[in-house]
């Protein structure tokens, strides 16, 4: 039989627009399953500044956790650079104020230079757990000790408070527990006591030992940890004409400078009040209100 080519030629589109549907599902299941979940923990460890004047820093440790509630946690932390900043170890945690506040927390420092610590929290019975939020809420503060005397050689120097993320966890009252990890078994059988052979082959065993072992790993894309940094800044903030305080000169100087071409801060950093990486109309607004309103001082 002799088909004209026309004909297979509409056979061969017919089939391909059949085919479009298909093709279209497969791409968009494939998209979906590819796509990068949304965290579900959020652990955040705000950065701080430090002047040649300080002896102690503190950073602030946010959590949220979108969809559980937290009964339990450990934090491991590591100080990037103990010659230069150290947990204090006298009183390092302070949860003050924050949604752990009338909870459990101890510490452990596991580094003979102040480098390395573990922080537990539990509820107790009457206590109530981290509820799910959508915010960042104050889980605690760090208190660190500026290694003294600060060497002049660590102006604009940045450090890091490190998270480890296979030793930090956040437990909730379900299996399997830990919040935004992966769990999973493997099986293991030994078999003993053959009961049956044919030639060198065991065909009929009397008993089986099966093992099991549990396996567990930090899904990172489950859990957003942010490392906290510090740097040193070795100027006064907010004194942006060099004078050696901050008061109204300062408000002028730095008006003239982003709005009549006047000279820049000095260094150009120290005009930053707001410490948001620019210097602009903000950082104005910043010191009036820190001059005259009783607002929070420069870089803080």
């Amino acid at each position: 039989m002799i088909i004209s080519l026309s004909r297979i030629i509409l056979r061969i589109r017919t089939r391909c627009l059949c085919l479009i549907p298909v093709v279209g599902l497969v791409f968009s299941l494939l998209v979906v399953s590819t796509a990068s979940a949304d965290p579900i923990l959020n652990l955040i460890i705000d950065d701080s500044r430090l002047t040649p004047e300080d002896s102690f820093v503190e950073f602030d440790v946010m959590l949220n956790s979108v969809e559980d509630s937290v009964e339990s946690f450990q934090i491991w932390l590591q100080m990037c650079c103990p010659s230069t900043l150290r947990f204090y170890m006298d009183y390092p945690v302070d949860t003050t104020g924050s949604v752990a506040d009338d909870w459990a927390v101890s510490w452990t420092d596991y580094g003979t230079d102040g480098s390395l610590i573990r922080i537990l929290g539990w509820k107790g019975g009457s206590d109530t757990p981290i509820l799910p939020s959508t915010d960042p809420q104050l889980l605690l503060t760090l208190k660190a000790k500026v290694v003294d005397p600060m060497a002049d050689t660590l102006c604009d120097f940045t450090g890091d408070v490190i998270i480890n993320e296979w030793e930090t966890y956040f437990v909730d009252s379900t299996y399997p527990y830990r919040i935004g990890w992966n769990f999973w078994e493997e099986y293991d059988s030994t078999f003993e006591n053959c009961v049956e052979w044919i030639g060198d082959s065991c065909v009929a065993w009397a008993d089986t030992i099966v093992d099991t072992t549990m396996y567990s790993e930090p899904n990172m894309e489950l859990l957003n940890y942010q490392n906290g940094y510090y740097t040193f800044i070795c100027f006064t903030c907010g004194d942006c004409d060099n004078s050696g305080a901050v008061d109204i000169d300062d408000v002028v100087y730095l008006i003239t400078y982003i709005f009549a071409s006047g000279p820049p801060p000095d260094p150009l950093e120290s005009g930053d009040a707001d410490w948001s990486g620019a210097v602009d109309i903000d950082d104005v607004v910043f010191l009036i209100t820190y001059i005259f309103a009783g607002g929070p001082p420069p870089c803080d």
